[in-house]
């Protein structure tokens, strides 16, 4: 090897290990994590970078740790696949082929469930959507939380996000048909209340329910927190607010189910036993995982928030509330 190709090669691995300092790679994780680009470039920045290259590359998952786990009398195989470069909250469905899974901004993607099976590495596919051009590409990227929740429905899908009115916010639904090259949403359901403060204790979580119906949670939007006029809207059956609500699919009645909720996220039906589960965030020492049995718009059951809950609001003392309500 000649002086010339010896300085290329020395060149080329500080390249290398410059782009492996800059982009703050995790050797143990196998993950760059992008810790000095977000001091240097904002959060908008980072999310249109990744916006473009999702748009035309299928980025690839790869194999990164596997182990193996003895439950009972079963043994159960784990493993973890990651990409090196795209890192993304996500919401997940599936239907029997695919996984799809949706970001907080509204970028939508699949998996074949066959490539998880038969591969080591897998490919992760952007499908075009208009959700950008119905929701506002600008408030999405100012926000950046407005996708709460897919669901599928045979083959309708069904997107939940935080509606903006002139600043005013609201729980809303998307639907569309399912096509893996290009969906056109149409506006299913805005709720028609509104509130003035956009914040993370929304709900919007979405869930099959019975009798062609489907589940939609909805917070209180911080209202106690906020000592505004609106406290004890989960109290009130007037509200939707700290409700969980069911929605018919094809009359688009709504009916409250539950009441009493600070902000439900978690949710799962059973339909065998008729019983609906949902987690919820709570104030401070006081989440709750809540049971309804039987659930039933003319049964409407109430878990208490605000007048009853555990734990103590974010930033005051253990006791405080008692303190409160004894003076």
């Amino acid at each position: 090897m000649n002086k010339k190709k010896i300085l290329y090669l020395f060149y080329l691995l500080i390249f290398m290990g410059f782009i492996v300092w800059l982009l703050d790679y995790n050797f143990a994780k196998k993950q760059f994590t992008f810790l000095k680009l977000k001091n240097l470039l904002s959060k908008n920045t980072i999310a249109y970078l990744k916006k473009n290259a999702s748009s035309f590359i299928d980025f690839n998952f790869e194999l990164t740790k596997e182990d193996s786990y003895q439950l009972e009398n079963r043994k159960v195989k784990f493993e973890k696949y990651s990409n090196k470069f795209l890192k993304y909250r996500y919401y997940i469905e599936q239907d029997k082929t695919n996984i799809y899974l949706i970001t907080n901004r509204g970028e939508l993607f699949y998996l074949p469930k066959l490539d998880i099976l038969s591969k080591k590495k897998f490919e992760l596919k952007k499908i075009k959507t208009n959700i950008g051009d119905i929701i506002g590409a600008k408030y999405i990227r100012d926000r950046n939380l407005i996708i709460k929740e897919i669901l599928l429905i045979n083959d309708e899908i069904y997107i939940s996000y935080i509606n903006n009115n002139k600043d005013c916010y609201s729980n809303s639904l998307l639907k569309g048909n399912l096509n893996l090259k290009k969906i056109s949403f149409d506006t299913f359901i805005i709720l028609n209340e509104c509130k003035k403060r956009f914040n993370l204790s929304q709900g919007g979580n979405i869930k099959k329910f019975k009798n062609n119906k489907i589940l939609f949670t909805i917070g209180d939007y911080e209202a106690y927190e906020s000592g505004t006029d609106d406290a004890n809207e989960a109290q009130e059956l007037s509200s939707y607010y700290g409700k969980i609500l069911e929605i018919d699919l094809a009359t688009k009645n709504i009916n409250i189910l539950s009441m009493g909720h600070r902000n439900p996220q978690g949710l799962f039906y059973d339909f065998q036993n008729n019983l609906l589960f949902s987690t919820e965030h709570g104030p401070q020492g006081g989440d709750e995982i809540n049971v309804n049995s039987n659930p039933d718009k003319n049964n409407i059951q109430n878990f208490g928030w605000p007048i009853s809950s555990y734990g103590e609001h974010y930033g005051q003392e253990q006791g405080w509330s008692e303190k409160v309500k004894n003076n």
